[in-house]
């Protein structure tokens, strides 16, 4: 079942729709076959594409960088879609992704302010402790860094999955229940989106000189995934059970 594995890794097949499409007795290709044809499947290059020149002139300056790989953003897009967010959280974790990465989305993307001692790494610049918590889960899972690897790490930091050494969500439990309290809330903004997301899970140096061109760029991913016309028809996330 490698195939429907790697499959379900892409993001295209989360674990309920697996057993919808599986059952006793069935095969790989007749589940694939299935769900393909499904209204579910939504293919991840039917999204407007990035381009990072039209970011750029956005936002202003020349922040954004071409991405390292097309087609793994596409990827990278609808594993992050299948958080189960609705398209304003998940934009607002595109556009800061896209922000500290400077726009390659690379996972091995590092550090570009060279004066700084905590070296961030990745899609979203891991650094300090948070880093070291990254290397653990991966370690513990017997995980490859990679820009899955990180996506499905931040997904876990969301949901309060992984843990501090008491037990507590590594993000704070009182921070968990305030993105579930927003997340419920059907009037959260955009803004308050993206104010939690830097100052809970990013925590940057100086918040306040790059928080609009942060915003920018989200309001820019909000743009490119609302541009599906069957965008509502995208399945959730990944479960974690």
């Amino acid at each position: 079942m490698a195939e429907l594995q790697e499959f379900m890794i892409q993001g295209n097949l989360n674990k309920k729709e697996y057993k919808a499409f599986a059952p006793i007795g069935t095969d790989e290709e007749y589940i694939l076959n299935n769900f393909r044809k499904s209204e579910n499947y939504v293919k991840p290059d039917e999204y407007r594409p990035y381009d990072f020149n039209e970011l750029n002139k956005l936002v202003g300056g020349k922040h954004f960088e071409a991405p390292f790989n097309k087609d793994s953003l596409k990827k990278y897009r609808q594993l992050v879609k299948d958080f189960g967010y609705d398209n304003t959280f998940a934009s607002v974790i595109l556009g800061n992704g896209a922000y500290e990465s400077g726009g390659s989305f690379n996972y091995s993307q590092k550090e570009r302010d060279k004066s700084r001692t905590d070296i961030g790494i990745g899609i979203w610049q891991y650094s300090n402790k948070t880093r070291g918590a990254y290397k653990n889960w991966t370690a513990k899972n017997n995980i490859e860094d990679s820009g899955w690897a990180q996506i499905k790490f931040m997904q876990k930091l969301l949901d309060g999955s992984i843990k501090q050494e008491d037990g507590t969500a590594w993000i704070g439990n009182g921070n968990v229940l305030d993105l579930k309290d927003m997340v419920k809330n059907p009037k959260t903004t955009m803004k308050q989106y993206n104010d939690w997301f830097i100052d809970t899970i990013l925590i940057p140096k100086n918040p306040s000189k790059s928080r609009g061109k942060r915003f920018t760029a989200s309001e820019y991913f909000y743009e490119l995934l609302s541009a599906k016309t069957q965008d509502n028809l995208t399945i959730k996330g990944l479960t974690n059970d």
